[in-house]
Order: C-alpha cells, then structure tokens, then sequence
C-alpha cells in the first residue's frame, strides 16, 4: 500500500550505501552530472527533513554492510552531515576503523576502497549503477526506456572498460548541446 515507506527505505539504503539520494524527477544526462545533483547536502536534507523529525535528527544514521569475497566495508553516514562518518574494513586479518572524530577522510576512503573492490573506474558510475540498475522503485525511471541511462549501463556492463562509457556519456552531451545550438 502507499504511504507505508516503501520508498524511503530504499532511499535509505541508496544514500546510505553511494552518499546520494536518488531524484526521480531528474532526467539523466550522464553518471557524473547525476552524480553532482544527487549527492549534493542539500538534497539528502530536502528529502529527509519531511520524514525525520527535528528532535531525531541527531540521532538519525544509516549504516550498511558491503561484502566482496576479499573484503568487507562498514559504512556509516549521519542523515543530515555531509560524507560518511565512521568506516570499518576488514580484509579478514582484522578491522581497520576509521571516523571523522579522528580527522580521517572517512569519505574519500570508503569511495578508494569501493572503486577498488568493485574495478570500476570512478564513484559516479558507482552511484549510477546504484541507483539505476541495483535497486528500482516505482518512482524511478525504467531504464530500458531511457536512451542516456540504457547506453550508459550497456557500456559499463559489456564495454572494453568503464571509460568507453564515461567517452559516451561525453559525447552524447556534446552532441546535444550542439544539436541545441543548431
């Protein structure tokens, strides 16, 4: 039924694990532009205030567990701060722990460790793959109907590597914007 957070939780989840909350009122042009508007502070902000209490905020956190076979990333982000705040990684022979308190970059690291566990060449695609293709949810664009998304998730799936898609999402931009112009 409507109403019940459906929606939310998965919103949760996508910001939890990429730092980004997806907009489904946004037309993809291309990972990294979607990239700069979903993860923007102020989004996570509009989207949470309406369905997290003043009272709570302080206490609302989302933490997630990733696992690969060679590794097991433990990421926690406060709802309403930028970037993630504590990060634990453990490659089997003990748990690395890292947080803002300590002055770690708790961000930039859990992004390194990601591209690295993943082979993907940078965080937007990261994010795109995310949101688009991982996880789906009524109110988001289907991708077989978008051109941009679809071409983007064939290359980064069956392309020589993640920078023929990344070449394409370029080009396809430029390519429009002089379309525009004519």
């Amino acid at each position: 039924a409507n109403g019940l957070g459906k929606s939310t939780f998965l919103n949760t989840l996508n910001f939890g694990v990429t730092g980004a909350v997806p907009d489904p009122a946004r037309v993809f042009k291309s990972a990294a532009e979607y990239r700069e508007e979903a993860a923007r502070p102020a989004r996570a902000n509009d989207y949470f205030s309406g369905r997290i209490s003043e009272m709570m905020r302080p206490l609302a956190t989302v933490s997630v567990d990733l696992h690969w076979p060679e590794i097991r990333l433990s990421v926690t982000r406060n709802i309403f701060d930028e970037g993630a705040t504590r990060l634990e990684i453990d490659r089997g022979a003990g748990v690395e722990t890292l947080s803002i308190e300590d002055g770690h970059d708790v961000e930039k690291r859990y992004q390194s460790e990601v591209l690295q566990a993943t082979g993907i060449q940078n965080f937007a695609q990261f994010i795109f793959l995310f949101h688009f293709v991982l996880t789906f949810d009524e109110g988001r664009h289907l991708i077989m109907w978008d051109d941009r998304a679809i071409t983007t998730a064939l290359y980064l799936a069956f392309g020589s590597d993640d920078a023929a898609a990344g070449e394409a999402e370029r080009l396809n931009r430029a390519m429009e914007r002089e379309s525009s112009r004519a």
